[in-house]
């Protein structure tokens, strides 16, 4: 089977109740046959061990068995499971049909299984596709920021127009997200994510040939609308191809990826700066051949829900986006966390480097290994943030990180020294890899299935915002208060946001 031949069905999960939607602790269903058509909506792996991998847990799989009687073609009426086995019994087991009529064509369950496998294969490739596209995101803007005295230099501009050079990309992102969303609820997600690679390798690189401001400015415009429809795509193409533990972890993997390009685009733009101004631009231009591969990779995806439910024209007018809060509540909550959560990790970028000067760490790397240390941790906890699943649910994890934040901005109040300095990024980070992933993961649970695109990226326009923001809410506070009252804010908004997430937790569990 040609793996980029092959369609994907998105499937619906609006028969589950939403508060089971968004627990990723349900236990799953067992396999039903209606019509002829095997559908799983089994939480485990049909037809290979739990171990394999990226197939695990996608319930939007159909398996269809078409069975000849002697005289007439009929549906099978059921499949039961035997024991504890997870794969249905074949016809040959199952001896005849439910009329006592002999099967003509038999289910082969080890050929079924064989494909199964391969396609488990091919998911986790294209999971590090989707890892590799995530890291370019946060790419966008990372990789020039060392060189963005050199670019002022050479241009001849301002320290505002050099500043626009990264920052104008993440205002267009804002603006285009919504529009990217609704043309992956249209058409899928499989070509904007393609498309986007190239439109954003294409856009970032041609800073290569340009020597003057404004037509460098312009292609950062063309690099803010691909970096746009590539971070809705890879969140869609997720909700998509992985479900239940597995979607977990490609969700904490995809977040995984953006704290260490957080880490490691800053050192490599660095490198390349100090050779050519301009070299780093060339950077942008590995999307075009990962464009290529994804369209080898990706599946093409049936952007059609089979219920009929949420369908919409794409529009999202504002009425409509307003009936959906209305209805889920909690999702506008989700966009909130995600506003204030990049808020809080701009504080450090932005505030931490003024901080470290006023104890002596003068040195740009050694600044850099900082910030370098921040995403390093957060990575270690995506990285696991399937597993803590195993154990507490997504608001734990949640509370959990605003705590560390509380705590972590509260040291940076009052260490002095280079080396405790440290604690408070580790912290702040390891806060970072639990509530992206759960972000991402409410989202899907919470918006509706025709619209996934639509909803997801909201959390791109919010979060860009949220880093847009931050230097000016909290740049405020510096002439009055310095680099330390910025942090007493900081914690006293994840101190408050812990506690009301707390409050509503003690009164769930008194309800």
């Amino acid at each position: 089977m040609a793996w980029r031949s092959r369609r994907v069905t998105r499937r619906s999960r609006k028969q589950l109740p939403l508060e089971e939607r968004a627990n990723p602790r349900v236990e799953g269903r067992f396999p039903l046959v209606e019509g002829g058509v095997f559908r799983t909506r089994d939480d485990r792996q049909f037809g290979v061990g739990k171990s394999s991998g990226g197939l695990a847990d996608n319930r939007r799989r159909e398996k269809r068995i078409t069975v000849a009687a002697e005289h007439e073609r009929r549906p099978v009426d059921s499949v039961e499971l035997a024991g504890e086995r997870e794969r249905a019994p074949t016809l040959v087991e199952r001896g005849q049909l439910s009329d006592g009529s002999r099967p003509q064509l038999c289910w082969d369950s080890s050929a079924e299984e064989r494909a199964v496998a391969s396609s488990s294969r091919q998911l986790r490739r294209t999971l590090w596709v989707l890892v590799a596209a995530a890291t370019l995101t946060v790419m966008a803007g990372a990789v020039l920021g060392p060189v963005v005295p050199r670019i002022q230099r050479e241009l001849g501009v301002s320290g505002l127009a050099a500043g626009l050079i990264i920052t104008t990309h993440g205002g267009v992102i804002v603006l285009a997200s919504p529009f990217a969303g609704s043309l992956v609820d249209r058409i899928g997600a499989r070509r904007p994510f393609v498309g986007g690679l190239v439109v954003y390798g294409l856009g970032g690189g041609v800073g290569l040939l340009v020597d003057s401001f404004y037509p460098l400015l312009a292609s950062r415009i063309v690099l803010g609308l691909g970096t746009a429809a590539v971070y809705t795509s890879v969140t869609v193409l997720i909700y998509d191809l992985y479900d239940g533990q597995a979607m977990e972890r490609a969700l904490g993997y995809r977040s995984s990826a953006n704290s260490a390009g957080a880490a490691v685009w800053p050192l490599v733009g660095g490198a390349a700066g100090a050779v050519a101004w301009n070299l780093p631009f060339g950077i942008y231009l590995i999307a075009v051949p990962l464009g290529v591969v994804a369209a080898l990779t990706i599946p093409e995806i049936d952007p059609t829900d089979d219920t009929g439910d949420g369908a919409t024209d794409g529009t999202g007018d504002v009425a409509a986006v307003l009936s959906v809060f209305r209805d889920r509540p909690a999702l506008p909550l989700v966009y909130l966390l995600y506003f204030g959560a990049n808020a809080l990790l701009y504080v450090i970028v932005v505030f931490y480097p003024q901080f470290l000067v006023g104890i002596d760490v003068t040195d740009s790397l050694h600044i850099s290994l900082y910030l370098a240390a921040n995403g390093a941790a957060g990575g270690l906890s995506a990285i696991a943030y399937d597993r803590l699943l195993r154990y507490v649910d997504r608001s734990t994890l949640v509370l959990a990180a605003l705590i560390l934040w509380a705590v972590g901005f509260g040291i940076a109040t009052a260490v002095g020294t280079p080396t405790g300095a440290v604690i408070p990024v580790v912290l702040f980070g390891l806060g970072v890899g639990l509530v992206f992933p759960s972000t991402f993961a409410w989202v899907e649970a919470f918006a509706p299935p025709a619209r996934q695109g639509q909803f997801s990226s909201y959390v791109a326009s919010f979060g860009y915002t949220g880093q847009f923001l931050s230097p000016i809410l909290f740049g405020a506070l510096v002439p009055f208060a310095g680099v330390r009252g910025v942090f007493v804010a900081a914690g006293a908004v994840a101190g408050l946001a812990a506690v009301g997430l707390g409050t509503s937790r003690l009164r769930g569990a008194a309800t």
